[in-house]
């Protein structure tokens, strides 16, 4: 019986993401364009909207730093080009990756604990 369980929850099991994402929810005005992410005057990444019309985007290769971003959902018109929604600010810190040196690196017996 044990082992059922364990199969089943392998099975069953869902995907853990790592990274940190950026993500919005369903925006049915959004289904078959996108979204620009623009730091400054400075587009940072155009992003394809999943088939509901969602955001998400790995931030995982995002420099470190504070980052004060603008998002905004386009779609693209036959006639007019890209006609886009209001944009919205997001801000976020990723933090540097640089840790303290090591410090005490030595080879002890056991019976030096």
């Amino acid at each position: 019986m044990k082992k059922l369980i364990i199969i089943l929850i392998v099975l069953f099991a869902t995907s853990v993401n790592a990274a940190p994402f950026l993500v919005c929810d369903p925006n049915s005005t959004a289904i078959g364009g996108g979204y620009e992410v623009t730091e400054g005057v400075t587009t940072v990444v155009e992003i394809d909207a999943q088939a509901d019309g969602s955001l998400r985007f790995d931030l995982q290769n995002v420099e470190t730093g504070t980052h004060n971003w603008s998002v905004k959902a386009y779609v693209d018109d036959e006639v007019w080009g890209k006609l886009y929604s209001t944009p919205v600010p997001f801000s976020f810190t990723r933090p540097s990756a640089v840790l303290d040196p090591i410090g005490g690196l030595k080879l002890v017996t056991e019976s030096q604990n």
